[in-house]
């Protein structure tokens, strides 16, 4: 078994280096406290926000998410000393199914919402709402109408009707995070699923490491990759060698681990802070086997490359900044020797987007973030010191018939039709931002373009969007198929005193929502954006 213990989190990286370098012992809820408030003193912090020394109001990187994984862990810690829990969420539910599973508590209990996209009261709200955030998406290769979407905090989600309908495959767990979903290649027939749990862009949910399912998601067991209660550890991908079903690759923020035996057993490869990993297409056929390219979130970003099916690695690339921290990848089957890179500085503003021409072997630049548009910032005409949600919200994505079309989201979502020499809007999530392209929620986490057809999926802070035209940039016709997954994140509650039915909350990243039963008992309304 697998117990592990991490000092990472999620979020921009600078803060974490006021962390006592002489701590015996596992870092506790208040030196983490303690570290980031230090940092941050001497900014004055309101509201996620700092005048710089040019008198420029500045978004504090990676303020507002600590806020939310402090907020999550304050009441579950030790009160006096501080110290995590030692057993997981997935333990205890596991035992209390043991013991009490079978009584009845009583009581029907439905969800009322929000089930679907809310119109605005505000006429001048810049964004369309949401339902909640979707981190990852993975598609049967057999049928384009049959995939799935994972949340930071909702579980794993369902579709056999291309989004028309969902249904939640981990209700029957407790509150769950999904980073990523691998399918194995005998899916048809053996029905299994493996999901990296947590959420790797936030920490919203604690990660238990990778879950495995061999029937088709209806019950689910950990794997030997399982991480300690507490730890802040994060499963961030998960991956299935195409050539055989055994062989599981697994990046975390604590190293790359492997198993070749299902997920009996996982085995330590190679140390590191990582937050993505790819499978170079086809190589699993190759006399090494599977080539593999994992970044890191670290400063002087990385990425590592393996040949022999993550058995040895070696770096191939290193920011030359140490303010590059993190640094995402991006594969084609339409050119296996076709690698890209794309780094964000700890303030969040893009760092540069490099590529490779030899499988990963090595890189070059081919998009300077430090003169061109800042791919992370708010809008058009951001530049790199204008910051961006780097630390937060990356995506990158390459069509897969053309090694040429690279789609990047951060705040917004750009598409290039040249390699990534440059870039227009693909979508925007306000009107103020420039352009023309469709409006689409905030906030990218990850973007796929399907195999089969060059569907290109995104998923962001609202839910889940497509488009069948990705290359008439700013043209593309994006789809909203959000409706009917109940994925929000829901920090608190008001109930009217005189009406008991009806209700104000308060969503992450999709605003403040009104139920008034007096008109409806299913339908809500947006009464403010942003962060409800």
């Amino acid at each position: 078994m697998i117990g592990l213990i991490s000092t990472d989190t999620l979020f921009a990286q600078s803060w974490k280096r006021n962390l006592p370098t002489d701590k015996k012992g596992d870092y506790t809820f208040f030196d983490y406290q303690k570290a980031f408030n230090e940092y941050w003193k001497p900014y004055n912090v309101e509201g996620g926000y700092y005048i710089n020394k040019k008198g420029e109001k500045i978004k504090a990187a990676g303020y507002k998410q600590f806020k939310r994984w402090e907020w999550y862990w304050a009441p579950r810690v030790d009160q006096k000393t501080g110290e995590f829990p030692q057993k997981s969420a997935f333990d205890i539910w596991k035992d209390y199914k043991k013991t009490k599973g079978a009584k009845s508590i009583g009581g029907t209990w439905t969800s009322i919402g929000d089930h679907e996209l809310d119109a605005y009261s505000d006429p001048g709200a810049l964004q369309e709402s949401g339902t909640g955030r979707i981190n990852c998406a993975t598609f049967d290769p057999n049928d384009n109408n049959h995939f799935w979407v994972g949340a930071p905090s909702g579980g794993l989600w369902e579709t056999k009707d291309g989004g028309a309908s969902w249904t939640c495959k981990t209700d029957n767990e407790m509150i769950l995070g999904v980073s990523d979903i691998a399918l194995s290649p005998n899916y048809s027939t053996d029905k299994t699923i493996y999901i990296a749990t947590g959420d790797r862009d936030a920490g919203d949910d604690p990660s238990l490491g990778v879950l495995k399912s061999t029937d088709d998601g209806a019950t689910w067991f950990r794997t030997d990759l399982k991480f300690k209660a507490g730890s802040n550890s994060q499963a961030v991908r998960v991956i299935v060698d195409p050539s055989n079903a055994n062989n599981i690759y697994v990046a975390t923020s604590v190293g790359f681990y492997k198993s070749t035996d299902a997920g009996v057993n996982f085995y330590l490869k190679q140390n590191g802070d990582f937050i993505d990993m790819d499978m170079i297409p086809g190589s699993e056929s190759g006399a090494g086997g599977a080539d593999l390219i994992a970044t890191t979130n670290t400063a002087n970003a990385q990425a590592w490359r393996s040949t022999d099916a993550g058995e040895t690695w070696t770096a191939t690339f290193t920011a030359a900044n140490s303010e590059e921290d993190r640094c995402d990848i991006a594969v084609t089957s339409a050119n296996s020797n076709y690698v890209y890179l794309i780094t964000a500085w700890d303030g969040g503003a893009i760092g540069s987007i490099y590529r490779s021409t030899n499988g990963g072997a090595s890189f070059s630049e081919v998009y300077d973030g430090a003169t061109k548009n800042n791919l992370f910032g708010w809008n058009e005409t951001n530049t790199r010191s204008d910051g961006g949600q780097g630390f937060y919200d990356v995506t990158l994505a390459v069509s897969s018939s053309n090694e040429n079309v690279v789609y990047v989201g951060g705040v917004n979502a750009y598409i290039s039709t040249n390699g990534a020499s440059s870039f227009v809007f693909s979508n925007r999530w306000d009107p103020a931002a420039g352009g023309t392209a469709d409006e689409v929620h905030a906030d990218h986490h990850n973007a796929y373009f399907r195999p089969s057809d060059d569907r290109l999926f995104d998923c962001n802070d609202g839910g889940l969007y497509y488009t069948d035209n990705a290359g008439s940039g700013s043209g593309a016709n994006w789809v909203d198929i959000t409706d009917g997954l109940i994925t929000g994140q829901v920090y608190d509650i008001g109930v009217s005193q005189t009406e008991a039915g009806s209700i104000v909350a308060g969503f992450q990243d999709n605003g403040g929502k009104y139920r008034d039963i007096s008109t409806s008992a299913t339908d809500w309304e947006q009464i403010r954006e942003g962060d409800g």
